[in-house]
């Protein structure tokens, strides 16, 4: 007798039983058993992986108290998101979470033209599974206005395997969410600057303003610095957008 194998009634005629193929129910059984075990031991390690998840997102909350921390899962969608991230992004914490980082607040240059997320630094500690640390670089706020930073992207890992990244925040000096009424830049940067915005030349600006094209080229590369911007026209976007000049 083999196992996996049983016998039918003897031939008419009184031949010997013929052996039929089939499934030993004990063996049947046991696999079930294995399978079962597999099951759990794999829903026992998605729990562990979920707890210690928890725990780190917790710890990292923690511990960023004053600098504005992001956890972002593997996709880079936000899983965690502390009270100081959602004040300098200018979003309630609950609008950022499970939605993609980049595409929310990450999506556009200093001048407003689109940032592939190939590009961004923050999802590439994902990809390459690498630190990042950029200085100066530009986030959008809920109501679109831009707000400077310096971040560090850490990749978060479970063994080899990158599962997501924290990303903390930090406003530039230079960066500008600042008190009603009270400008970063001067009476005459802002003069100077909102005359570009109405496209007139640098000259017809001197000559209105009652100063030398030199003290009129110094001003402006003190805008240009302040607002940590690339040049003129990069300066006169992101003052409109923070509110220092206004146009007619």
């Amino acid at each position: 007798f083999e196992v996996g194998r049983d016998h039918l009634p003897a031939e008419e005629g009184g031949g010997p039983a013929r052996p039929r193929i089939g499934p030993d129910p004990q063996v049947v059984q046991l696999a079930g058993l294995a399978l079962d075990r597999a099951a759990d031991r794999h829903r026992r390690e998605d729990d562990r992986r979920r707890l210690v998840r928890v725990a780190r997102e917790r710890d990292v909350m923690a511990a960023g108290v004053t600098d504005g921390v992001v956890v972002l899962d593997a996709a880079g969608r936000c899983t965690a998101v502390n009270p100081a991230a959602a004040e300098l992004l200018g979003r309630p914490a609950e609008q950022l979470r499970g939605r993609s980082f980049h595409a929310t607040v990450h999506h556009s240059r200093p001048d407003g033209t689109p940032l592939a997320a190939g590009a961004s630094p923050i999802q590439l500690a994902l990809r390459d599974g690498e630190v990042h640390r950029v200085r100066g670089d530009v986030l959008w706020t809920g109501d679109d206005r831009p707000v400077t930073v310096d971040y560090t992207s850490s990749p978060i890992r479970d063994g080899d395997e990158v599962t997501g990244a924290v990303v903390v925040l930090r406003r530039c000096a230079r960066s500008g969410s600042r008190p009603a009424g009270e400008h970063l830049l001067s009476v005459r940067e802002r003069e100077i600057l909102a005359g570009l915005a109405e496209g007139r030349t640098g000259p017809e600006l001197a000559r209105q303003l009652h100063i030398s094209p030199t003290t009129l080229q110094t001003h402006l590369r003190n805008a240009i610095a302040k607002l940590g911007a690339t040049g003129r026209t990069h300066a006169v976007v992101l003052a409109l957008a923070r509110g220092e000049i206004t146009t007619p």
